[in-house]
């Protein structure tokens, strides 16, 4: 309904089709407010997303997220764990994970943020794919400026070429973690950001 009613368009741009039969942990740049919008509606594949907890709160949305993502309260170690071995639950029964490793909205998008490790842990760990996905658009049709506002638009997402982990250690995470950094900024200077 809000990509309808906004009259936000949302074009998808494939390197390789993914495998709906395959778990990965999606690893997109993170924009906007409208990021899990536009990922949820058009990139098919069965995921939940791994999001801050303050989207708990959202009216409406929140009751959604509620129900089929998993809440992370960044500032309660305790609870960051627990959320973090019920994602770890969720992979090992196959299902995908998005996680966007800024962890937040940077101040000035579409510029990214040095990445966090824990999805790139979690693919490691379970030894699953990493699949980049770089979202240009999004910032320009809802900006994050603590308002909820938009207008109309298209967004491309581009999905690229999934990275395999097996056979990798947590040794590896810095390695792997700049492979998806640079796939996502070069797609990003690609397209003139």
């Amino acid at each position: 309904m809000l990509l309808v009613g906004g009259l936000i368009r949302v074009k998808m741009h494939y390197e390789e089709m993914p495998d709906p039969n395959q778990a990965y942990m999606i690893v997109p740049n993170h924009t906007s407010q409208v990021d899990i919008v536009t990922l949820t509606a058009k990139l098919h594949l069965y995921f939940n997303f791994m999001a801050k907890a303050e989207l708990e709160r959202i009216p409406v949305f929140g009751i959604w997220f509620r129900t089929i993502d998993i809440a992370v309260e960044r500032k309660d170690a305790r609870k960051a764990a627990l959320a973090y071995r019920k994602a770890l639950n969720w992979i090992e029964a196959g299902n995908s994970m998005v996680i966007f490793p800024e962890g937040t909205i940077a101040s000035q998008v579409p510029k990214m943020i040095k990445f966090k490790d824990g999805p790139f842990r979690m693919a490691i760990e379970k030894q699953i794919p990493l699949l980049p996905v770089t979202i240009i658009g999004n910032w320009q049709v809802m900006p994050d400026q603590g308002v909820f506002e938009g207008r109309p638009g298209i967004v491309h997402q581009y999905v690229h070429k999934a990275i395999p982990t097996k056979g990798l250690t947590l040794n590896d995470i810095e390695t792997v973690k700049e492979q998806v950094f640079q796939v996502i900024s070069d797609k990003l200077q690609a397209n003139g950001y």
